[in-house]
């Protein structure tokens, strides 16, 4: 399973000739390539300024709320969480699952605060977590270190929701590592994983976007 990060909170995880893209946000990059674009493309809220999905609702699956799917032998859970007070679908962030290759992949989407204990165990085990950790509308370093250390997963990847090579991006994350005390990896293009080389203890992870 390879992991790319192509600016703000979109991820693209690949695996075998599957792709799945989380978080499109507005001219994200798309695959020229025909046959080479996503099979399922996710969205966490319901923000035009920060995701839009119009681009592959010809060629993918679009998953837009909470609920069960299985797509070509995929298998990714929704599950919500509040982004305000709000009691209407457009206040939801909805926190993706993705099941496959014997791993777990969750992408939090835009998270505004601390999972409740309903959500935790909604989740159930995580490999890999995705997280924000500060910009615009997400949770902050503090509430990221304690989302991970409740969620145990073995590979983080946090993102900040913004520039994410900006001084205020550096020292979020510097922050981060700091509250979890565990040193991050240097900025990498992609992360190759699969259950086999998965680490024993957490590992944070840094990507950048490819050049």
């Amino acid at each position: 399973m390879d992991i790319r990060w192509q600016g703000r909170s979109t991820f693209e995880v690949t695996s075998g000739a599957q792709k799945i893209l989380f978080d499109p946000f507005p001219g994200a990059p798309k695959s020229k390539v025909a046959g080479e674009g996503p099979i399922v493309v996710t969205s966490s809220h319901q923000d035009a300024a920060h995701i839009e999905t119009s681009p592959w609702r010809k060629t993918a699956k679009i998953l837009e709320g909470p609920g069960e799917y299985e797509i070509s032998g995929l298998a990714l859970r929704g599950i919500p969480t509040p982004r305000s007070d709000e009691a209407s679908a457009r206040a939801t962030n909805t926190v993706y699952v993705l099941e496959c290759e014997n791993l777990s992949v969750c992408h939090l989407g835009q998270l505004r605060d601390t999972l409740s204990s309903q959500a935790q165990q909604a989740l159930g085990n995580v490999d890999i977590l995705i997280i924000p950790a500060g910009g615009a509308d997400t949770i902050g370093p503090e509430e990221a270190a304690s989302t991970i250390r409740a969620l145990d997963p073995r590979v983080a990847i946090p993102v900040y929701n913004g520039d994410q090579k900006g001084a205020a991006a550096e020292q979020a994350l510097a922050r981060l590592v700091a509250e979890i005390g565990v040193t991050a990896s240097d900025p990498q293009p992609r992360l190759t994983v699969s259950r086999s080389n998965l680490p024993a203890e957490l590992r944070v992870v840094i990507l950048r976007t490819a050049e």
